[in-house]
């Protein structure tokens, strides 16, 4: 499956349980519906990540390709502003 068809599928299901909350037994369905909006799936491996404390399917995605790239969060943030910077003085 794609990703886009994933998520349709998830989509769908989020937005039965976000109708029905009850429709899970000793859940809240909007939770859960809420969760389930939050899973990111790679194509590649075929794999569903959640990402705690309310983080995005961008951000998950972006996570990843971090890894796969061997890239550490702080040499990515330095990049984006050795960008910023070059950018600011590309204007002047």
């Amino acid at each position: 499956m794609t990703r886009q068809e994933v998520y349709k599928v998830i989509d769908l299901i989020a937005a039965i349980l976000m109708e029905n909350p009850s429709i899970v037994p000793g859940q809240d369905g909007v939770t859960t519906a809420n969760w389930l909006r939050s899973l990111f799936f790679d194509e590649k491996s075929g794999t569903l990540y959640f990402g705690r404390d309310e983080i995005s399917r961008k951000e998950l995605e972006l996570i990843l390709l971090l890894r796969q790239r061997n890239i550490s969060p702080m040499d990515f943030i330095k990049m984006l502003q050795q960008e910023h910077q070059l950018a600011r003085l590309s204007t002047k």
